[in-house]
């Protein structure tokens, strides 16, 4: 008979309910609670600006390509151009690239030097070590007291290096400075909802980070760092890691020495337009966070931060557990409901409750920030709407990415589409579309579930199903091709 309320069950299948019920509710309220207090915490210790000094060290800008569109390397060398310091930059482009894309970006720089900016290329015949074996090439090149990372596809104002370096200068045991991330595109809802989050996670992560004194971990692009610490505390970045930031910053972290961040100054960064994109940058990201997460547990814990701090710091590597978490649990409640169908979620309500309010907190402060940036209420709500139903329809993604870096298999590295090679949709290859499948049983089931009273389980499977029916209806052709 089914029933709402409590049913007899053998011992394993109630540890396995308790189980299921933890694992959808619990890491992905903290990861909600934890990024809204650090907003809110973050709002009231805002930066003030500094001094303008004269500056005249010597800086690398060290931009890694690889099978990247040649306008993106012109424009990025057009813009370093523009800076009224270029005459210090020194601009080492590293290039994996196949030799007829060498040749072809060599032209490219040799137009910017004959108009005055230092730019070199280097060729790697046999690329190794990720893009921390590129950094590593223009690292060991670099003559330069101070080492920025440039992406093609961002761009920074050089206030910020300009006064990067100055504060370490000023402050010798800081041996890197972060500047926040924007996104530089919104055209596509994809693009936008990216951008929208991202205006909302940097600030709770970065500014939430700085105002709690919480070590600060370098971003891909947008961290200039100092030459001396890269290279003879640390022996430059290790190239077996997929993402070079949060290696690297596990190993400041254990130096005992600080990263600053600068609120006041943005860098730029082109976001996916596409899901396909999208999925190709999450699927690198998650790999890199826990295989960073496994291999520099050691630097974390050996730390002389705080428990709390380094607490902090295995959360950030492992906020995409709560996402992989709530999918596993879609799996086992669908297990347990088959094998003896009663409400799990009715037993358990008052989890549910205070799920339902630590993520309302959590949405009043998504559209706190963007409302400060110029969203409207609605625009705000909108978007992180989307954001929510792009996170659900990725996490088989996420899980998969999660299981091969716990495993310790080698992964691919596969830079995101950018420009030309992202509007390439119609020479893309056919794929499973397992998110379409995911999204349709889940509200097939969530109907059954309902039609047969089973009305708590049924309400959380429908909404579970919303982002990946939503995000078929926006995106199918990127969930159907790779």
């Amino acid at each position: 008979m089914l029933t709402l309320g409590y049913v007899e069950m053998g011992e394993e299948l109630q540890v396995l309910e308790v189980f299921t019920v933890l694992l959808i509710y619990v890491p992905s309220a903290v990861l909600l609670l934890t990024h809204t207090v650090m907003y809110y915490v973050g709002r009231k210790h805002r930066e003030e600006g500094r001094a303008k000094r004269a500056f005249n060290d010597r800086i690398t800008v060290a931009i890694p390509v690889r099978n990247e569109p040649i306008e993106y390397i012109d424009e990025a060398l057009a813009s370093i151009s523009s800076w009224s310091i270029r005459d210090l930059i020194e601009v080492v482009i590293v290039s994996d690239d196949i030799y007829e894309a060498y040749q072809e970006i060599e032209r490219v720089a040799k137009k910017w030097r004959d108009q005055g900016v230092t730019v070199y290329v280097i060729w790697r015949r046999e690329p190794r070590g990720y893009k921390a074996g590129a950094l590593n090439t223009a690292l060991w090149f670099s003559p330069s007291r101070y080492f920025y990372v440039m992406d093609v596809d961002s761009r920074v104002a050089e206030d910020f290096i300009v006064e990067a370096c100055s504060l370490m200068e000023e402050n010798p045991g800081i041996a890197a400075v972060v500047s926040r991330w924007r996104g530089r595109n919104r055209e596509t809802r994809v693009a936008e909802a990216v951008s929208s989050s991202m205006e909302f996670m940097v600030e709770a992560l970065y500014r939430g980070r700085r105002a709690l004194n919480l070590p600060v971990f370098p971003l891909g692009t947008g961290t200039v760092y100092r030459t001396s610490v890269l290279r003879e505390e640390l022996g430059g970045w290790d190239e077996n890691r997929l993402l070079d930031d949060l290696e690297i910053g596990c190993r400041i972290m254990r130096l005992g020495r600080g990263i600053a961040y600068m609120d006041r100054h943005w860098v730029y960064v082109e976001v996916p337009r596409r899901l396909s994109s999208l999925r190709i940058q999450q699927e690198r990201w998650v790999y890199g966070a826990v295989d960073v997460a496994i291999a520099r547990l050691r630097d974390i814990l050996s730390s002389s931060q705080p428990w709390y701090a380094k607490l902090e710091a295995l959360i950030y590597l492992l906020q995409y557990l709560p996402a992989i978490a709530v999918f596993i649990g879609f799996l086992l409640l669908t297990l347990i409901t088959t094998i003896k169908p009663y409400d799990v979620l009715f037993n358990y309500w008052y989890i549910g409750v205070a799920w339902i309010a630590v993520a309302a907190l959590y949405a009043l402060s998504f559209i706190d920030s963007l409302r400060e940036k110029g969203y409207s209420t609605w625009k705000a709500l909108v978007n992180l709407g989307r954001a929510s139903a792009i996170t659900v329809v990725l996490s088989p993604v996420f899980a998969k990415a999660f299981l091969k870096a716990s495993l310790r298999l080698r992964a691919v590295f596969k830079r995101t589409p950018k420009g030309r090679y992202e509007a390439r949709a119609s020479n893309a290859k056919l794929r499973f579309p397992v998110e379409a499948l995911i999204g349709i049983y889940a509200l097939v089931y969530s109907i059954h579930l309902i039609t047969n009273r089973i009305l708590f389980c049924g309400g959380w499977f429908l909404t579970y199903s919303l982002g990946y029916i939503y995000s078929l209806i926006r995106w199918w052709r990127d969930i159907v091709y790779r």
